[in-house]
Formats: C-alpha cells, structure tokens, sequence
C-alpha cells in the first residue's frame, strides 16, 4: 500500500568478532547516530525513552509487563485499564 512516505535506509553489515559482544556493537552504533543527531525513538535501552517496556510501539511485551501493560491506539504503553 502506498502511504505516500519516503523512505530511506543504511544498512550495516558488522562482523562477529569474539574480541566484540553484540550489545558492545550496539552501544557503539548507537553513540556514532546519536553524536550525528538522530534521535533513534524506537531504542528504549536502559529506559531511555522514559517509559517501561519495547522501544518499538506494538511489539509483544514480556511476562509481568504483558500482566500490567497494554499499548493504546497511539502507541503507548499504559497500564492496563488506563486507555
């Protein structure tokens, strides 16, 4: 379906090295774009977006948040019965 948006994407390829764990990659990766400011609002590593929960809106939430939390239409995660 078109939606009328543009898109573009870069993409990485990162050899796995045993000197290097992936989260060490990441957390690198994640400093060289935020140092070129992007702002990356779907990365919630160490609740960075101010909320519990996936960074990304809609993905499965685990266990005990599943128990107490839901996405609203919005994309947000609220307590359950709080929409």
């Amino acid at each position: 379906m078109k939606t009328g948006r543009n898109l573009s994407v870069d993409a990485l390829t990162v050899e796995k090295v045993d000197a290097y764990s992936v989260e060490a990659v990441e957390k690198q990766t994640r400093q060289s774009l935020e140092q070129m400011g992007h702002t990356l609002p779907w990365d919630n590593t160490d609740n960075r977006l101010g909320r519990p929960g996936p960074g990304v809106p809609f993905t499965r939430l685990k266990g005990p948040l599943r128990a107490t939390h839901e996405w609203d239409e919005h994309g947000n995660l609220v307590k359950k019965g709080c929409k």
